[in-house]
C-alpha cells in the first residue's frame, strides 16, 4: 500500500474533498494534526465525512491522523479504542482513522511511531470544551505509552509522525509556538528524535512547507511520498 503524508486541514472539507479524489487505489494518506474533520457539530462533520469515506472505500484506501490542537479532543476520546495495523486507534469512519498517542503502526514491515498534540496559542479568541480543549496536550499516561512502546521496539522504527517538532527547531522556523505550555511536548519529541533510531519525521503545526534536513520535514501544502520524502502534490488551504 502507497504511503503518502500531508499537513494540517483545519475543518476545510473542499479540500478534503481534492485530497481524497486525487489519491491512489489502496493508498494510505497520514495528516501530520489539525485534521479538524469532527469539530463541536460533529453530526454534521460526520454526513460530509461520509461521503469522504465512501470514495475511500471504493479506492480501497485510508486516511490516519494524528491529532493537533485543532482537533476535538472530546469527541476523539469518546469513541471506542480499536486495533490498526498494530496500533490503538479511533475508527471514525471505516476508512477514517485516528491513531492514538504513542502508538507504533506496523504497515508491510514499516514501522510508523504516531505523537499527537500541541498547545493552542489563540486560545483568547476560543471557547473552552467548544472550539479547544485542555486534552490537546498529551498526559503522563500518553507520554509513558509512547516511551513503552518504543522500548518495546528497541527504539527503532522508520517514521516518525506528529503535529509539533522537537524543540532544537523551534526557532529556526520562526518561534510562533515557542511558549512555555508546549516544551514538555517538544522536549518529548527532540527526546524521541535523539534516541530512536528513524528514516524521516513528519510534521505539521508551523504551517510551512521544508526539508529541514534529510530526517525532519514540516509540511502543511504539499502531499510528500513517506519513503521518498518526495512532493508528489500541491494544495492551497483556507487557512
Amino acid at each position: 500500500m502507497k504511503r503518502s503524508v500531508t499537513g494540517d486541514n483545519h475543518v476545510d472539507v473542499f479540500l478534503l474533498f481534492g485530497m481524497t479524489e486525487s489519491m491512489s487505489d489502496e493508498e494510505m494518506l497520514f495528516v501530520a494534526g489539525d485534521f479538524g474533520m469532527f469539530w463541536y457539530d460533529t453530526k454534521i462533520c460526520q454526513e460530509k465525512m461520509l461521503i469522504i469515506n465512501d470514495i475511500l472505500e471504493n479506492k480501497n484506501s485510508y486516511i490516519v491522523f494524528v491529532d493537533g490542537n485543532h482537533d476535538n479532543h472530546r469527541f476523539l476520546n469518546s469513541q471506542e479504542v480499536s486495533d490498526f495495523y498494530g496500533a490503538k486507534s479511533h475508527k471514525l469512519m471505516t476508512r477514517i482513522i485516528h491513531i492514538m498517542r504513542g502508538e507504533i503502526l506496523r504497515i508491510d514491515d514499516i514501522k510508523i511511531f504516531c505523537f499527537g498534540g500541541a498547545y493552542s496559542v489563540d486560545r483568547f479568541w476560543r471557547v473552552k470544551n467548544e472550539t479547544y480543549f485542555e486534552e490537546e496536550l498529551p498526559n503522563q499516561e500518553e507520554y509513558d505509552n509512547g516511551i513503552m512502546n518504543l522500548k518495546r521496539n528497541n527504539m527503532k522504527v522508520d517514521y516518525i509522525l506528529t503535529h509539533t517538532c522537537p524543540r532544537s527547531l523551534v526557532e529556526k522556523l520562526g518561534a510562533r509556538h515557542n511558549v512555555a505550555e508546549e516544551e514538555k511536548l517538544q522536549n518529548f519529541i527532540q527526546w524521541v528524535i535523539d534516541n530512536v533510531e528513524y528514516k524521516m519525521h513528519y510534521f505539521g503545526h508551523w504551517h510551512k512547507d521544508k526539508k529541514i534536513n534529510e530526517e525532519e520535514i514540516v509540511i502543511f501544502n504539499y502531499v510528500r511520498d513517506m519513503v521518498s520524502g518526495e512532493v508528489t502534490k500541491k494544495f492551497s488551504r483556507l487557512c
